[in-house]
């Protein structure tokens, strides 16, 4: 596994986990409303597995959007290229080219 896969795949896990965080903080913010006397609905597991399913989802998409598969390693080796004599630009096209 090359070092930008490796790169890649934390930052797909910390994108995950950060959406994972926003049903906690969901959580925490409605039981806070209910113990000050607001009237939200009740939050229970399977409402909150589906907050951080949606959030975590989110925020997947987001960094995959933002940054797309990596290519694989073949994709960044040089190429070396040998010069060809015939290929190089003559004194003579120069001159007529050049003035």
């Amino acid at each position: 596994m090359t070092e930008n896969t490796k790169a890649w795949l934390k930052g797909l896990i910390a994108a995950v986990v950060a959406g994972a965080s926003t049903a906690g903080v969901s959580w925490m913010s409605m039981a806070m409303a209910k113990s000050v006397g607001v009237d939200v609905p009740t939050l229970n597991f399977k409402a909150l597995g589906m907050i951080l399913l949606v959030a975590a989802l989110a925020n997947l998409f987001t960094y995959l959007k933002q940054s797309p598969l990596p290519l694989p390693a073949k994709h960044f080796q040089r190429r070396r290229y040998q010069r060809r004599p015939d290929k190089l630009p003559s004194a003579q096209n120069e001159n007529v080219n050049g003035g």
